[in-house]
């Protein structure tokens, strides 16, 4: 029986291993950043993936009105908050895609588990989870891998039995949390030895809240706050150097991307030098034809996934598989293209 019981849960693993060693030789899709239609809870500065590239993050997409999904939910939480709790080179972003506020989102979370080292938000409409995931199904969550490309896509119910008859939900299995973990780094260097008193920049900047941070470590008199600084300084120059490399390459199918997270440096940056070396390349693309055709992709996958969200029937719903098929053929290079061929 024991036998039988380790063996299907290796044969378990070892399809997911190799369905992820998988994902390194076929397209790689970058995650596109948190957009307008997040409203944080913390109404400050908006995080940016961009920011957190060398974490691993996880995006959970969650519905409060599912009463089934209530009912295990719970547990998930838990155990997700559980298996990475001590893990600084992970971020947990929980977004409630199904309207309410956030005092709504902080209530049912808080609940279920200690979110306060999470991101916690209200996805208007299920805008960013449909053009991260490409679906607007019941709880799914996201990994996107240290260098921001996405790593899975999965439905947050799946789990594993144990021989005790226990579930282990699978985003929180030690095999699945190794996985997560791999090559992952907390935002800031790891050799340097912060005080205290920087507490409140260091987890703004953990949080992909550079301004934030920055502004933080600006009124401490803290010996350690240029180092801050600087450490995220170079991080912000490193990002534009990657995206710019992106943006310029003609056979990269992530350039919209990139050129999306270069606006969003160079808004956010203004007139220091990081914003202007955003801008720059912002500027000298943006009239390019494929940026146009990006665009265009966009608006129109957008306004599809709209409609889809009031198809409640299999007449609606065949139409909008119809609609992304054309946005396919129409814009079969663009971001937004592959991504309509792929929409579930």
């Amino acid at each position: 029986m024991r036998t039988n019981f380790l063996h299907h849960i290796k044969l378990h693993i070892t399809a997911i291993l190799l369905f992820s060693g998988m994902l390194s030789h076929a397209e790689t899709r970058m995650a596109p950043d948190f957009g307008d239609s997040i409203t944080w809870e913390d109404r400050g500065e908006a995080p940016s993936l961009t920011n957190l590239e060398g974490k691993s993050v996880i995006v959970i997409f969650f519905q409060s009105w599912c009463g089934i999904c209530n009912g295990w939910s719970g547990k998930m939480f838990k155990q997700i908050e559980n298996a990475y709790q001590d893990k600084p080179e992970v971020i947990i972003v929980a977004l409630k895609t199904d309207g309410g506020s956030i005092a709504d989102a902080k209530k049912y979370l808080d609940s279920r588990a200690n979110t306060s080292n999470w991101l916690v938000g209200i996805d208007k409409n299920a805008a960013y989870y449909q053009s991260l995931a490409g679906t607007t199904k019941l709880y799914h969550y996201t990994w996107i891998k240290p260098d921001g490309s996405i790593g899975e896509i999965e439905q947050a119910s799946r789990f594993y039995t144990l021989k005790d008859g226990s579930k282990t939900f699978k985003a929180a299995y030690p095999k699945i949390v190794n996985l997560f973990t791999q090559n992952a780094t907390p935002v800031l260097p790891t050799d340097q030895a912060w005080d205290a008193d920087l507490k409140d920049a260091i987890d703004s900047a953990e949080k992909g809240r550079f301004l934030t941070a920055l502004k933080l470590a600006n009124k401490s008199r803290n010996e350690n706050a240029e180092t801050l600084k600087s450490a995220i300084s170079q991080k912000v120059a490193t990002s534009i150097t990657k995206l710019t490399s992106q943006v310029n390459d003609a056979t990269n199918k992530n350039r919209y991307t990139a050129y999306l997270k270069l606006n969003g440096i160079a808004d956010s940056y203004g007139s220091s030098s990081h914003g202007k070396a955003a801008r720059q390349v912002v500027s000298s693309t943006q009239r390019e034809p494929w940026i146009r055709n990006e665009i265009e992709a966009q608006k129109d996958y957008q306004s599809i996934m709209k409609r889809s969200a009031r198809a409640d029937d299999a007449r609606s719903r065949a139409r909008i598989k119809k609609s992304l098929l054309k946005l396919n053929s129409e814009f079969p290079e663009t971001y937004y293209g592959r991504l309509a061929a792929a929409a579930k």
